[in-house]
């Protein structure tokens, strides 16, 4: 699945998990993906409480921003990579605070699964890049 839709790995794997749970239907996968998009918003409500005077703007403002709503539509990882990383951004924060090395530890991993993610995506469009011929911007000789 993921050589079709040209998305890692881990976007397939939730794909291929919510459609033998709920169904194959188009209708399904996309709300299935509207998940990691409801944790990209509450996240970024709890990581503002923090940092803003009103975490529910920051949470609202996240929510209609251009690109988001197009994206958290799509069944592709780039949302659910957003989730991971304000999810460790949250699970560091509260490691530094309390203390506790298990969630600092468990923010690495997420760290680690964001980036795995986005490694693969980048790599999936490397290869898909055309190649350049060495002389096609080359000056031309106009005499």
């Amino acid at each position: 699945m993921s050589e079709v839709t040209k998305n890692p790995p881990p976007a397939a794997y939730f794909g291929a998990l919510i459609g033998s749970w709920a169904g194959w239907s188009e209708y399904t996968l996309h709300l299935a993906f509207l998940l990691p998009a409801l944790a990209v918003v509450l996240g970024v409500y709890h990581l503002a409480r923090e940092f803003a005077e009103s975490p529910l703007l920051a949470a609202v403002i996240t929510l209609v921003a251009p690109g988001f709503p197009v994206s958290c539509t799509s069944i592709m990882s780039d949302v659910p990579m957003l989730d991971l990383w304000i999810a460790a951004v949250l699970l560091w924060r509260e490691g530094l605070e309390s203390g506790k090395p298990l969630h600092l530890a468990g923010s690495g991993l997420l760290i680690a699964a964001a980036m795995a993610v986005m490694v693969a995506k980048m790599q999936r469009r490397k290869n898909r890049l055309p190649e350049v011929p060495p002389n096609q911007f080359a000056p031309m000789n106009m005499t």
